[in-house]
C-alpha cells in the first residue's frame, strides 16, 4: 500500500472538510460497504474502513445523504483510489480517492454535503 505522504509534498489544492457525521459509502455494483467518509472536497474524499482497499482502482460508489425532511438522497459517483494505509487506530485503514469527472449534479450535492455536515477546527 502506498503512503499518502511518501514524497513529503501535499498534492491537494482544495481544502478538505472533516464531517461531523460519518456517512457510509457503498459499491454500486455489489452493494458492499466500502467505508465511512472522514473528509471530503469537491475533488476527492478519504474513507475509513475495517479492511484495506485496492489502490489505483476505479470504484463506482454511492452515499445516502440525509435531507432536512428526514429522507435520504442518493449521490452516485466514480472515484479512483490513490493511496491506502493504516489509520491512527491500527484496526482501521484510510483510503484516499479522487472523484472522476463529476457531473454538475454531483458537484452540487458534494458541496451541499460539505456545507451541511462539516465542522470547523
Amino acid at each position: 500500500m502506498a503512503d499518502p505522504n511518501s514524497n513529503g509534498s501535499e498534492k491537494r489544492n482544495l481544502r478538505r472538510w472533516h464531517l461531523f457525521l460519518y456517512l457510509r459509502v457503498f459499491d454500486q455494483h455489489t452493494g458492499e460497504l466500502l467505508g465511512n467518509i472522514v473528509d471530503i472536497s469537491e475533488n476527492g474524499l478519504m474513507l475509513i474502513s475495517d479492511k484495506p482497499l485496492a489502490v489505483d482502482r476505479e470504484f463506482h460508489m454511492w452515499v445516502d445523504m440525509p435531507t432536512e425532511e428526514g429522507d435520504r438522497m442518493r449521490i452516485q459517483f466514480k472515484a479512483t483510489s490513490r493511496w491506502c494505509g493504516k489509520d491512527v487506530n491500527p484496526d482501521f485503514y484510510d483510503t484516499g480517492f479522487q472523484i472522476i469527472d463529476p457531473d454538475l449534479e454531483t458537484v452540487y450535492r458534494v458541496q451541499q454535503l460539505i456545507d451541511e455536515f462539516r465542522f470547523y477546527r
